[in-house]
């Protein structure tokens, strides 16, 4: 068991003081542009990356629309990605995504409570090693795999699996088991979840449909909707990296055919607009969002990443996908508190997210359509709002 596992499973982090966290996640960000130009220097680093990383830390995205938070997590990530490659980021980077390693009680308690009384009849190698995986890390991945798959059988999604193509799935060295005769994953089932949902908004099956998808993180959603739903036309991912460069890697193999673009270097509408238009799948950074035009998009979603943005980035957002989007699905956390978003190190209270208790900025013009606890993990809940067209507005 490593540390971090350690630390949550006794409830260790409870006693840690407060000042060491903040230093923990506060200042490795004062290094990180250091530690990018030292890195292009005495590294043989895609070219894709670097681009996507010079662009980013040049933006207002970096400066003014990435969290405290994020900046930590991706220092790490960028490290883990630098130190064994992206041919193994399902289990390094991939950990800070939906490869599950260990769980907390209420992570996982309500998705063993809707299966306890079935009867588990799953031809599987449960004792299969991983690589990059122990034992016990090994284990648990096939233990959780089994309860999720037994999930979407009861909700009838176990054939949807049949249609996701192992070539990026399984492209990184991605852990998975095989059932009858399908290579399965936690990135396939949990994607699946989300396409079930998704699907329930009633525009998503029209022609010619157009997706914004925030915070992408691997791009496993992202390959899901567009495999099982062959009306998307277009398909734009706002993302920083290191993701947005994972993604991108991953959707050119799952997507050989289609035209993707990384777009960061447009910032007027009429220029941005018109090659969107003319991509398949386009990648654009955060503050890009108020140059592209009004109702632009069908759909917009957001999976596990808007309960993490503090007050300032979680307004850019909504405003933003008020003003360009008929439809918003996202999944969050049912309750979290923010320790390390506020501004200053020792001082302000702790931001606290929860949906009830109207701690996200939803419009009033938006007519919630289904709000439920997520299958996985469990202590998320799953929203769809309809935007309506009145107050539609770039302020509101």
């Amino acid at each position: 068991m490593n540390i971090r596992s350690l630390i949550y499973k006794l409830n260790l982090d409870l006693l840690i003081p407060e000042f060491p966290r903040i230093i923990y996640r506060r200042v490795p960000n004062i290094f990180f542009k250091k530690f990018w130009k030292k890195a292009k220097m005495e590294q043989n680093l895609d070219q894709d990356l670097i681009k996507i990383t010079d662009n980013f830390l040049a933006s207002d995205s970096y400066k003014n629309l990435t969290s405290i938070y994020w900046k930590h997590l991706g220092f790490k990530d960028f490290r883990l990605l630098l130190e064994n490659g992206i041919e193994n980021y399902p289990t390094t980077v991939g950990r800070d995504y939906f490869t599950f390693l260990w769980l907390n009680e209420s992570t996982i308690n309500k998705t063993i409570d809707k299966v306890k009384h079935d009867k588990i009849d799953i031809k599987i190698d449960l004792f299969k090693k991983h690589k990059n995986l122990n034992y016990q890390e090994s284990f648990f991945y096939n233990n959780l795999l089994i309860l999720l798959l037994q999930n979407l059988k009861k909700i009838r999604g176990f054939e949807l699996l049949k249609s996701l193509n192992d070539n990026a799935y399984l492209g990184y060295g991605d852990p998975y088991l095989t059932v009858d005769g399908i290579n399965v994953t936690h990135d396939k089932v949990n994607s699946i979840f989300d396409f079930i949902n998704i699907s329930d908004l009633p525009n998503f099956n029209k022609k010619n449909q157009s997706v914004l998808e925030l915070g992408a993180g691997s791009g496993r959603t992202s390959e899901a909707l567009m495999t099982l739903n062959t009306n998307i036309k277009k398909y734009v991912i706002c993302d920083i990296p290191p993701s947005n460069y994972i993604s991108y890697k991953r959707l050119k193999r799952a997507f050989p055919d289609k035209n993707i673009n990384l777009l960061f270097d447009y910032s007027s509408a009429a220029d941005l607009t018109k090659a969107i238009e003319e991509s398949d799948i386009s990648y654009i950074f955060p503050h890009q969002l108020q140059y592209i035009e009004n109702k632009f998009f069908d759909t917009s979603i957001a999976i596990n990443c808007l309960h993490e943005m503090n007050s300032k980035n979680l307004n850019y957002y909504f405003n933003n996908i008020n003003r360009l989007s008929k439809y918003f699905y996202f999944t969050i956390w049912t309750e979290i508190y923010l320790k390390f978003s506020n501004k200053f190190i020792l001082f302000g209270p702790q931001e606290r997210r929860n949906l009830s208790k109207g701690d996200y900025p939803i419009k009033q013009n938006w007519e919630m359509l289904k709000k439920s606890e997520a299958i996985f993990p469990s202590n998320f809940i799953s929203v769809s709002y309809k935007i309506k067209e009145k107050a539609r507005t770039k302020e509101n």
